[in-house]
């Protein structure tokens, strides 16, 4: 290859070096940027169905609470917590057929 074409695959992969750091912090400011707020739970206001991925069926439980930012705004949050997994087949089930054990 000539001195030319080297410089050319120099700078493409310069560039794409710059452009996957850019997608880089874009992709960080997006994924953590935003507003925290600290909720304190007033009251409960019931339980939803939740599918997980996996098709297995769970149970969530809904709070609502007031939550304040760090410069004091308030705002009215629900949140969902998922609390309990409910196994639905046998295979799912831990049993002592399924345990390891090692013989000495």
């Amino acid at each position: 290859m000539n001195t030319r074409s080297n410089h050319l695959i120099e700078w493409l992969l310069t560039l794409l070096l710059i452009i996957s750091i850019l997608i880089n912090v874009g992709w960080f400011i997006f994924r953590y940027g935003g507003h925290y707020y600290y909720m304190k739970i007033s009251s409960s206001t019931g339980t939803s169905p939740i599918t997980l991925p996996v098709n297995v069926p769970a149970t969530g439980y809904q709070y609502q609470g007031l939550a304040t930012n760090s410069k004091g705004e308030k705002s009215i949050f629900i949140l969902i917590q998922l609390l309990l997994i409910q196994p639905h087949s046998n295979a799912d089930k831990l049993s002592e057929s399924h345990s390891i054990k090692g013989t000495a």
